[in-house]
Order: C-alpha cells, then structure tokens, then sequence
C-alpha cells in the first residue's frame, strides 16, 4: 500500500512537473512554431510578435508584425478555459493597430497578405462562419495608411464587434473611420443563419477639404461637406450584394484647371438592386435647392437654378443600359459683357454598352433642349429658341460625336434679324464635318431695304467657320461677304468676324425720305465702302469697323440745296453701340443753299450714339473768307439749337449778294461773330455783327439798293436819305464799316454802317428851306461830299432766303 501511494505521488508529481514544463515553453512554442506555420498556411508573409503573458484567463502579446503591411502595438485576450474547450475567446483588444495599404488600378492590395477575392464563380456555397469565435474585439488607435494612385491618405479608424455567446452565428460590430478628424460611422449585422449583411453608413458634415478621401487624389480637387445616410444589403456565403439606399446632402466646389464648380443645397437619393448575378439595376436622383455656379477655362461664370438630375443604370449579362435626365430653372452667364439668360434646361440620354464587343461599340444618345434663351448687350437683345442638341456618342477606343444643333429667333437693336435659321452638324474628331447653314432676315432702321444673309457653317476642330453673302441690305445691289471663324483654347472662346462691302454706289441718286420723313426730297449719291470686323479673345469683346464716302453729292432740287465732293471715313471702335471715335473727318469740296454758296467745307465730329452727334469742330470757304464753328451736339430728339460762326475776312460785296441778296461789287472784307439760332425748322440770327479790319478801308459798289426803300413814302425825310445812301453806296470808299445780322419776326433785320466818302458827285444838292438834301439833273453837276456816314436798316424775306432752314426737322 505505501509502495502504491508513492508511486501515485511521484505520478502526480511527474505530470505537474512536465505540465509545468510545457507552459514554460508554450510562449516559444507559439512564437517558433504555431505563428509561422499558420503564416504560411493563410499565404502570409513573416509574422512576429512578442508573448508576454499568456494564462488560464488570457494572454499578452505585443510588437505585433505581419510583413511590412500590418503592426500593432499591443494585444490582449480575455478567455475562460471552458471557453477554449469550445473555441471560443471572450474578449480580443488591439491598440495601435496599423495598417498599409494601396489602391492601384481600381484595386485594393496589401502586401504580404492575400484578400479575398470576392467572386461568387469560386465562392463556396457551403460556406459558413467559423465554429470558433470571438465574444468582442475592440481596436483602439487604429490607422489605415492608404496609397491611392502614389499619393498617401491617411485615415484614423476605431471598432467594436460583438457576437453574442447565446447565438455566436450573428455578428453587430461598429467601424468608425476619421478621415481628416471627422468621423464616418458603419454599423454592420453579420446574420449567419439567415446568410444576410447589413451595413449602414453615416456621416453628417464631412469636410471635403480632402477630397482623396472620396476620389482618386488630383483629378478632381473637391472641397465643401457632405452628409450620408446608406444600407447596404447583402448575402454572406457566397457574398453578394442583393441592394443599396441611401440618401445624400452636400455642398461642393469642384476647382478642376479647366472648370470651377459651386454646388450648395444637394440633396439626393441613390438605390441599387441585384437581381440575379447578371442582372441589376441603380438610380440615383439629385436636386440643388441653392444656385449653381459653374466657371469655365476662360473666366466664363454661368449660373443655374435648381438643377436637377437623375440618373438609371441597368445591366442584363454583359450589357449595360442608361437613361439620364437633367432639367434646371433659370440660368444666365456673361460671356465678353453679353449677358445670356434662359428659363428652363431639359436634357435627356440613353445608351448602352456591351463589355465583350469590341471598342467602340457603346453609344449613347442624348437630345439638349432650352425652350427660349435672350441675349443682352447694351442696346442689342436676343430671343432665341426654340434651340435643340441631338446627337449620337459612341465612347469606345477613339470617341467619336455626331450631332446637330438647331435654333431659330430673332435679335432686336438698331438692326433687327429675325426669321434666324441656324442647322449646325457637329462631330468629333471633326476630320471632315458637313457643312450647315445659317439664314436670316435682316431689317436696317426704317425705310431702307431689308436684307437677306445666306451662310456656309462648318465646324472646325472646337471652332467654327462661317462664309456666307448679305445681299440688297440698306440698298438694292449690295452684297457683303461675311466670313467668321471661332475656336475654344484653353483660356476660352476665340473668336473673329470679319466683313467687306467692296466700293458701290448705288444705280440712281437715293431719297432719304426713306429713313426720315422731313428729309423727303433730299438724294444722296456717291461711292460707299464699309469693312469691319468683331473679335472675342479671353471673354472680351473687341470690334471696329470703317465706313468711307467718297464722290459723294447730297442734294434738294425744290430746295435749291446741293453739296458735292463729299470726302468721309468714319471708324467705329466699339460696332455694337454704333458709337465712333472721336475727331472723324467730313469734308466737302462745294455747296450750294440757296443763295449762299460755301466751298472747302470741313468738319471734325463723332457719332454718339445711333441717333446722336457731337460737331466738334467745322470750318468752310464763304465769300472768299473762312467760318468756324464751335461745338455743338445734334439729336433728332432735340429741335432748338444755338450756334455762333466766326467769319475771317469775309468778303463784303459777297457777303451782302449772298445773305441780302443786294447786287454789289468790292474788294473789302469784314470779320466777326453770327450768332445763329435753329428752333422748330427756323433758322434765326441773332445780334450777329461782321466789322471791317481796324486801318483797312475798301471800296464797295451797289445797285438796286432801291428796291429794298420803294416802300418808304418819296415825301418824307427817310425817303431823301435813303435815296442819298443809294446813290453814294454805287461807288463808295470807306475807312470802315460794321454789319449788323439780326432776326426780326420773319424777317432778316440787315443794318449797314459805313464811315467814308462817295468816289465821285452824287447828284444831290442841299436845300436850306427844305432843310435836306434833293436829287437834281443834269446838267446839274451836283454835289462832291468829302465824307460822310451812312446808317443803312434793310429788311429781307429771311425764309424766302433760307428755304433750307426744316432740313433739320424732326420726322413726324
């Protein structure tokens, strides 16, 4: 008996000494052994780690290594004994776990770790989860340093997942993701009987200040937030997504170098479906309730209202099929000052793709409509529409694009076009595009003749080329060649329009009556030449144009008006306000207003405005002498006007035939200031005076003066010194004079003051008793005056005169 209970204590003691001895050496067992084995086994690479502590209740791990790939810096393990019978752990916790991994061509890799491939050709349908599990695992610190097309992404990341021992098949686990210190939540629900996944996504104001976060980094750099709601449902063994739903609200700025995008107040919806493994469906539905403003290469800005999109994708086998439809509120853009603005967008798309047919057999058709658009500029507007874009893109290998665009309108301005025709056939490559074509009617300002433009339209690259005729536009015969072309460069619209009319003159003299009613009866002929051209380049509008008369004669038969030798060329720098430069020159070589004949006419002037005209300046030959005018500003709408003339060594024997139509004869000239005043088709004179050069005397001969005194009485003393004045002004000397030009009622008030002495006898003596002087005859010789003045007030029929004066009415 005691041999027997020794040998059973010295048992016992043998087993608790080699139990003893191989807990000693589980740690380097596991470490050497077990690690590496199960390394190689999964695919893996070199697996380090340190066993600190391991117990009936748990272990310690640290400097956790797997590869290059995956670190952690501690890990502990909370078990039971009874638990491990049943292969199960209680509670796993890793801290500072961190992971390497990289994304290239679409897919997610780690090195030294093979993933699954999740394919359901190869997945085992019998699959299950494991029969060991773990009641929690918690990773605390965890970071995912993430390669995505060579730039690095750095994500922090957290999770809990729990199993619960009662049913150890279901799964609830919650992954928090912190991309740029904001946090993303994923709830997951592992259901292991039923075979489902569902995962829910959250994140509310994300900040896109890092867009690599969502987008391969560099392509497009996003900024702004973004909140989501998304479930994903799913199936386990094999895995397979059956659904997705969610709903997302967001506010972005896209600032890619060839577009700048603002997006505030989105808020969609997107859902996804799988029917069978080669059959599904997704759509995606999105509305801005803020203004969009999208910015182009170039600086263009274009804003829109209310966009919305939606977006449906199916695919049935190796074929997918999309529908797309896209309509907007308001919307307008400025592009070179042009203010453009339309009320609604719709556009539509349909395509499919096979991915086993060969490159370039996916196609996709899309129709652009914008029901009306206008068009803005100073005192140009446009109404466009209705304007459609239809088209057929195939996105294969080489892309290629053919469409057509049409449109029609009308566009209101000093010019008006109206029945617009425009046909546009687009491709790209555009390697040999078809030609379209361009028409329209265009109308000048009243009573001239309406034009007819017929063009050749073609597009060339991302640019267009115009040729094209206007035929008979103002006048009949003339016909002005239009050619234009457009490109877009990287800075934006380039673009240049270039017109010619070569020299015409019109086949009789033309009537203005047609443009103005008041000026019916006046002709204008001459030699007409007109280019111009208009350029946009980096959204500015730049245009100039040039209009010259030469030959030409203005001229009113019943009016007794002709101006020849008309000279101009006149230069618009900015064509669409139709306003000139200043200092443009007319000049005249004759004309004739009635009695009063000018010569060597002169003007500097600039066009204001379509009905607006500042004289600068203007000088002209008049009775041997020159006149200047001041500045002064005409407009159809104003009819009273002040303008003085300043005559130079005018000639006085032409002055008094031409504006008193008095017969005279001389060589003295006269200098000063007219004063005249135009009001409501009345010229009139104001206190104008013309005085002889100080020391420069002149002879003067006049006759008939006595027509202007045959209805003075012969008896009264007016009588006599009128009768003495006409006498001596037949052949007079003077040392000076001064001639006075005034207005009175409808009458021309001439006043003639002269200081000198009759060159010869008048036949006059002087009678005490009467106590004037009377005519004698001969052979009376009369009487010889060594001076005398003579103060001479004649009125004259001014509108019979000046039958000119209503050229400058307004039309009725």
């Amino acid at each position: 008996m005691r041999r027997a209970g020794a040998v059973a204590v010295a048992l016992v003691a043998l087993l608790v000494l080699l139990a003893l001895a191989a807990w000693l050496a589980l740690p380097a067992w596991i470490e050497t052994r077990l690690v590496p084995d199960l390394a190689r086994r999964f695919g893996m690479e070199s697996v380090a780690l340190d066993l600190r502590r391991i117990g009936v209740k748990g272990l310690d791990v640290a400097d956790i290594g797997i590869g290059t790939a995956i670190t952690a810096d501690h890990l502990t393990a909370d078990y039971r004994l009874e638990d491990l019978v049943r292969r199960r752990i209680a509670r796993i916790v890793i801290s500072g776990l961190t992971v390497h991994a990289a994304i290239n061509d679409g897919r997610l890799g780690i090195e030294g770790i093979p993933l699954p491939v999740f394919d359901d050709t190869k997945a085992d349908p019998g699959a299950s989860l494991p029969d060991a599990g773990i009641g929690r695992l918690e990773i605390h610190g965890g970071v995912l340093h993430l390669t995505w097309e060579k730039k690095p992404i750095k994500i922090p990341f957290s999770l809990v997942a729990v199993c619960p021992e009662t049913d150890p098949s279901r799964i609830n686990a919650r992954l928090v993701l912190f991309p740029h210190h904001h946090p993303v939540r994923v709830m997951l629900q592992a259901d292991a009987p039923e075979n489902t996944l569902t995962a829910v996504l959250q994140t509310d104001d994300l900040p896109l200040d890092r867009p690599e976060i969502l987008l391969p980094p560099g392509k497009w750099p996003l900024d702004g937030r973004l909140s989501t709601k998304a479930q994903v449902q799913a199936a386990l063994f094999p895995f397979k997504i059956h659904s997705l739903q969610g709903q997302v609200a967001a506010d972005l700025h896209l600032d890619h170098p060839a577009t700048r995008l603002t997006a505030t107040g989105i808020e969609g919806t997107f859902s996804a479906r799988l029917e069978t493994p080669s059959r599904w469906q997704a759509a995606m539905a999105a509305a801005a309730t803020a203004p969009t403003l999208v910015k182009a290469a170039g600086g263009q800005t274009i804003q829109v209202e209310q966009p919305k999109i939606r977006i449906d994708l199916a695919g049935d086998e190796t074929v997918l099929a999309l529908a797309a439809r896209l309509t907007s509120g308001p919307g307008q853009t400025a592009p070179a000052g042009v203010k453009v603005t339309w009320p609604e967008i719709h556009a539509e798309a349909q395509g499919t793709m096979d991915w086993r047919a060969p490159a370039g057999s996916a196609e996709l058709r899309f129709d652009l409509r914008l029901p009306r658009m206008k068009v803005l500029r100073d005192q140009w507007q446009a109404q466009l529409g209705p304007i459609r874009l239809q088209g057929l893109c195939q996105p294969g290998g080489k892309p290629i694009l053919d469409a057509n665009l049409r449109a029609a309108g009308r566009i209101a301005g000093p010019v008006v076009a109206e029945d617009i025709a425009l046909y546009l056939p687009l491709q790209w490559p555009a390697s040999d595009a078809p030609a379209g074509s361009l028409g329209l009617k265009l109308i000048p300002p009243t009573g001239f003749n309406s034009g007819r433009l017929k063009t050749v339209l073609r597009q060339t690259g991302l640019g267009l080329a115009l040729n094209g005729t206007l035929h008979d536009f103002f006048f009949d015969g003339t016909a002005l060649k239009i050619a234009a072309k457009t490109d877009w460069t990287e800075t934006g619209l380039q673009g240049r329009l270039e017109a010619a009319l070569p020299p015409w003159s019109p086949a009789a003299p033309v009537d203005l009556g047609r443009l103005a009613p008041a000026a019916a009866g006046i002709t204008v002929d001459g030699n007409l030449t007109l280019d111009a051209d208009l350029a946009i380049t980096a959204g500015r509008l730049e245009s100039r144009s040039r209009i010259r008369i030469s030959g030409g004669t203005l001229a009113a038969p019943a009016r007794k008006i002709r101006v020849g030798g008309i000279e101009t060329e006149v230069s618009f720098p900015d064509l669409p306000i139709l306003r000139s430069a200043p200092g443009q020159r007319l000049r005249f070589h004759q004309a004739s207003l009635g009695p009063i004949r000018l010569s060597d006419g002169s003007a500097a002037f600039q066009i204001e405005g379509p009905r607006q005209v500042l004289l600068e300046k203007g000088s002209f030959q008049w009775c041997s002498g020159r006149v200047y005018a001041e500045a002064l500003r005409f407009s159809p709408a104003v009819d009273d006007y002040g303008l003085t003339l300043y005559g130079d060594r005018l000639n006085l024997a032409e002055l008094l035939d031409q504006i008193g139509g008095l017969t005279a004869e001389g060589g003295g000239t006269v200098s000063g200031r007219i004063p005249v005043h135009y009001r409501r088709g009345q010229v009139i004179f104001n206190d104008g005076f013309l005085y002889s050069s100080p020391g420069e005397g002149g002879k003067i001969r006049m006759a008939d003066i006595e027509r202007f005194t045959s209805a003075v009485d012969p008896q009264t003393l007016e009588a006599a010194q009128l009768a003495l004045a006409s006498e001596a002004l037949k052949d007079y000397d003077y040392q000076w004079v001064k001639v006075g030009i005034d207005s009175q009622g409808e009458q021309l008030a001439l006043r003639l003051q002269f200081d000198g002495k009759p060159a010869h006898p008048l036949p006059f003596v002087y009678r005490q008793e009467l106590g004037r002087f009377v005519r004698v005859e001969a052979p009376d010789p009369g009487s010889r005056f060594q001076g005398i003045g003579l103060d001479i007030k004649l009125r004259l029929p001014l509108n019979r005169i000046l039958e000119y004066g209503d050229l400058m009415k307004r039309p009725g």
